[in-house]
């Protein structure tokens, strides 16, 4: 074999190293956004349901209340269930954007791998 068929040769083997590196980081990064997908799907789902059966409770409760409270102090219970909501509304929008902003970012996984692996070419531990 000739140098310039051993330099070829090896050239090759560093492009299919190289190309089944992409690949796997590829397939890594659709695996993220297919996971990242289906988890905001269900959130979604269960937070709409979670929302349909607490209105409906609230909502219920609160013509209880206003209907036991009729003769005596309608004013005082419809403030007191305006405040409380307030008040559930706050705390709500409060985790809310805790959660949002305790996400990990998306395709995390595979820019730290890809880091990894150049950190590795280059002949340096990240």
């Amino acid at each position: 074999m000739s140098t310039a068929q051993g330099l070829l040769a090896r050239l090759r083997g560093l492009s299919a190293a190289t190309l089944g590196l992409v690949v796997n980081r590829v397939e890594l990064a659709s695996t993220e956004l297919e996971l990242a997908a289906r988890l905001h799907v269900a959130r979604l789902v269960w937070t709409l349901a979670g929302l349909l059966f607490g209105f409906l409770a609230l909502i219920f409760g609160s013509v209880f209340v206003l209907v036991a409270c009729w003769d005596t102090h309608r004013v005082a219970a419809a403030g007191a269930l305006a405040l409380g909501y307030g008040a559930l509304g706050v705390a709500a929008w409060y985790q809310g954007s805790r959660l949002a902003r305790r996400a990990p970012a998306l395709l995390s996984a595979t820019v730290a791998e890809l880091k990894h692996d150049l950190a590795a070419l280059r002949g340096s531990e990240p």
